[in-house]
């Protein structure tokens, strides 16, 4: 999806900044994730914090997965 290799990532890369990912990446992330994962992200859940990078993006995977 950003054309980086799944094991040169770490919890800490940034997901913009390291990963190179945009705002159209976001949008076919979260849908990748609703139908991995059966989530249901709320815009209003959406905060600059899940975004951080890796590691809190699957934080919050793991907390709202179904």
């Amino acid at each position: 999806m950003l054309g980086v290799a799944p094991e040169s990532v770490s919890d800490g890369a940034r997901l913009f900044h390291d990963l190179g990912l945009d705002s159209v990446g976001v949008i076919d992330l979260l849908t990748r994730l609703e139908d991995r994962f059966g989530l249901v992200v709320e815009p209003e859940e959406l905060y600059e914090e899940v975004f951080a990078n890796v590691g809190s993006l699957v934080e919050y995977v793991v907390a709202n997965a179904r």
